[in-house]
């Protein structure tokens, strides 16, 4: 008796596709002001995507930038 072969399942767009919001969308999740949001995109600063007249965010992007741009804190002195 043979065994049924796999099946195979394509992957759907959502699992394809990166994961994108809007400006509103990122400045909850980052705690800022949407103006800022656009302020960044105006200069460049953050990555984004422009479709027609609307800009969104590749959340992937947008985590990889914020991981870019943390910068360690300060460590106390220890002394003696």
């Amino acid at each position: 008796m043979s065994t049924p072969a796999p099946t195979i399942v394509p992957p759907t767009a959502t699992e394809i596709l990166p994961t994108f919001v809007t400006a509103q969308q990122l400045s909850q999740a980052v705690a800022c002001a949407e103006s800022t949001i656009y302020l960044w995109v105006q200069q460049g600063y953050i990555p984004h995507v422009r479709l027609g007249r609307c800009v969104r965010f590749n959340l992937r992007d947008v985590q990889e930038w914020l991981a870019q741009a943390a910068k360690p804190g300060r460590r106390e002195a220890t002394g003696g």
